[in-house]
């Protein structure tokens, strides 16, 4: 499988909206899973070829989108999306895109 085939077919894409906040991860899910532990998982999923990550600015109170940026590093595809936070405005789509750049310490993002 290539590259392009494998990101358009997936075995899997792992969601990171308990990642980050610990009050955001129990209220959401009932506990908190430390940075320490999700850096593990990130390995482990790698090793067996799960390499999509996804997230979202607001996932684990804003702290979810850094992290993934800190772990998910070499061989590893980040998708994020566009989170509208109210009425449109003209420019807001790129200005998100910018701070989702530097919260994932990169200079571009593989899924949009």
């Amino acid at each position: 499988m290539t590259e392009r085939t494998e990101t358009l077919s997936p075995k899997a894409v792992i969601g990171t909206n308990a990642w980050g906040d610990a009050l955001y991860g129990k209220a959401l899910r009932g506990n908190y899973v430390s940075e320490d532990i999700i850096r593990e998982a990130v390995k482990t999923a790698v090793s067996k070829g799960l390499t999509i990550f996804d997230t979202a600015r607001d996932y684990g109170l804003g702290k979810g989108q850094p992290m993934a940026g800190r772990l998910c590093r070499e061989g590893t595809l980040i998708s994020a999306k566009y989170t509208p936070g109210g009425k449109y405005k003209p420019g807001q789509v790129r200005a998100s895109f910018e701070k989702d750049l530097a919260d994932f310490q990169r200079d571009s993002v593989d899924i949009y």
